[in-house]
C-alpha cells in the first residue's frame, strides 16, 4: 500500500502542535474521485481551529485546511461528469453542496478531515471542475 503526507493538529490548543505524518494513501469507493492536491487556502476559520477558538465540534487529531485545489487522479465506478486530469475544486462541506449552512458538523478541516495532504478522497458530488489555465507567456 502507498503511502502520502499528511498534516495532523496533535491538540487544538496552538499551531505549532502541527505534526507531518506518512499515512496510508486514501482508497475511493465507486462514488468517490481521488484527488492529488495541488493548492490549499488558510481562512480565517483554519486559524481559530489550530489556536483552539472554534466553538464547533472538531475532530481528535483532525487534518486542518477547509479549501483545496487539485487534480483527479481516480474516478470511482458509479462516479459520472468527472475524469482523470481533470482540475477539481472541493467543496467546504460535503453534505451540503447548495443553500444556506445547514449544520457545522461535515465542514473540512474541522469536524471531519481537511486538505492539509497529499491526496484526499471525495464523493464525486462534493467537487466542482474548474477549467484549466492557460499558459501566458511574458516579454
Amino acid at each position: 500500500m502507498s503511502t502520502h503526507l499528511v498534516f495532523r493538529l496533535q491538540g487544538q490548543t496552538s499551531r505549532r502542535n502541527l505534526k507531518q505524518f506518512s499515512e496510508p494513501k486514501p482508497v475511493i469507493d465507486k462514488y468517490e474521485v481521488l484527488v492529488k492536491i495541488h493548492g490549499i487556502a488558510l481562512n480565517y476559520r483554519d486559524i481559530v481551529i489550530a489556536n483552539g477558538g472554534y466553538p464547533f465540534p472538531i475532530k481528535e487529531n483532525v487534518i486542518p485546511c477547509s479549501d483545496a485545489a487539485g487534480e483527479v487522479v481516480e474516478v470511482g465506478s458509479s462516479v459520472e461528469g468527472l475524469d482523470v486530469c481533470d482540475h477539481v475544486v472541493a467543496n467546504f462541506d460535503v453534505s451540503n453542496l447548495y443553500g444556506q449552512q445547514k449544520d457545522w458538523l461535515h465542514g473540512h478541516g474541522g469536524p471531519i478531515d481537511g486538505m492539509l495532504r497529499q491526496y484526499v478522497a471525495l464523493p464525486g458530488t462534493a467537487v466542482v471542475k474548474v477549467p484549466r489555465t492557460a499558459k501566458v507567456e511574458l516579454h
